[in-house]
């Protein structure tokens, strides 16, 4: 996916990604014991000034549901983003999934990263 200057993100694209996302995740851990600490990891979906997501809005709330996602708490200028994976559990689990689906959504050019809380 090009993510150039002319390049712009839609809301449909984030809802078709988040879906495709949760999948590559699921498959990331299938099989996987969860094993290590528990944890609270979990996505952050970065918004306002440099990102191509500039406010929260209800459009965007609509695009992260769809995408089987809900949208948190607000850190900073950014938002906690949950994604409904099966399978996920609350150590290992977690922490590969969330770097799975991260990886694929950055790599689609949207401003993710994962947050790293130990329970």
């Amino acid at each position: 996916m090009s993510t150039g200057p002319n390049h712009r993100l839609t809301l449909d694209q984030l809802a078709g990604d988040l879906r495709e996302a949760r999948k590559r995740a699921e498959q990331a851990i299938e099989g996987m014991e969860d094993g290590g600490t528990a944890n609270l990891d979990h996505l952050v979906l970065r918004t306002g000034k440099g990102s191509p997501i500039v406010r929260k809005s209800e459009n965007l709330l609509e695009a992260i549901v769809d995408g089987g996602g809900q949208l948190g708490s607000k850190i900073g200028t950014s938002y906690r983003l949950s994604l409904e994976i099966d399978g996920v559990g609350q150590g290992a689990t977690n922490t590969v999934a969330m770097e799975t689906a991260a990886t694929y959504l950055q790599d689609r050019g949207w401003p993710v990263s994962v947050r790293y809380l130990a329970d």
